[in-house]
């Protein structure tokens, strides 16, 4: 299971940088709304802008909807912003309000400019790792990576990650390590120093 962990936590890490700092950038703000607004994908232009500080901006280009960002997750802000001010429509942990589209988009007349208040969005904590997202496969990893997007997240915690490398640094022995990094669905625990002695052995394929 840790290994999946860490295989899941390495994508989230991919896509955001992808979406980030990479010549693909439009490509992974197209495949997003490929994703999220399938129907009317075609109907979105992702353009680059080059700039220090993170913000979007909306226009109307003929009758498609441009949406300009400085890299993948200034534009997938963007997007939300549209659907949610223009569509009246929305992504959520909750539950996706997307019946509201309407087959022709509304134009957005005025450009729409919009820059971060912070460089940094910060998501997540120790004890999500614990609860449903220890049991998570491919499919909700992918609707929670484009939640983060989509709400400007570039950030996110990687706990199991980063406390594995801190580990592999003391030159912890593997029979030291096993007994006590705490599996996923423990680690809420594990972080507050919960003994190890008093869960279940740690997975002999991880």
């Amino acid at each position: 299971m840790l290994r999946h962990c860490f295989l899941f936590i390495g994508l989230i890490a991919l896509w955001i940088t992808s979406c980030s700092r990479t010549p693909e950038y439009t490509d992974s703000a197209a495949r997003l709304a490929e994703r999220i607004v399938p129907s009317h994908s075609d109907n979105f232009i992702f353009t680059l802008v080059p700039a220090e500080k993170d913000f979007f901006e909306l226009r109307q280009n003929g009758d498609k909807i441009e949406i300009q960002g400085n890299n993948g997750i200034s534009m997938a802000r963007g997007l939300n912003h549209y659907l949610r001010h223009y569509c009246h429509a929305s992504v959520s942990w909750c539950g996706d309000n997307l019946a509201s589209i309407p087959d022709t988009l509304p134009a957005v007349g005025e450009p729409v400019h919009i820059e971060a208040s912070q460089p940094l969005r910060y998501y997540l904590n120790y004890c999500t790792y614990s609860y449903s997202m220890a049991f998570w496969g491919w499919e909700e990893w992918e609707k929670e990576i484009d939640r983060m997007a989509l709400q400007g997240v570039n950030l996110p915690l990687m706990a199991v990650n980063s406390q594995y490398a801190v580990w592999q640094n003391w030159d912890i022995t593997k029979k030291k390590y096993r007994n006590s990094f705490p599996e996923p669905v423990m680690k809420r625990g594990g972080s507050w120093v919960i003994s190890k002695a008093s869960v279940a052995p740690f997975p002999k394929n991880s």
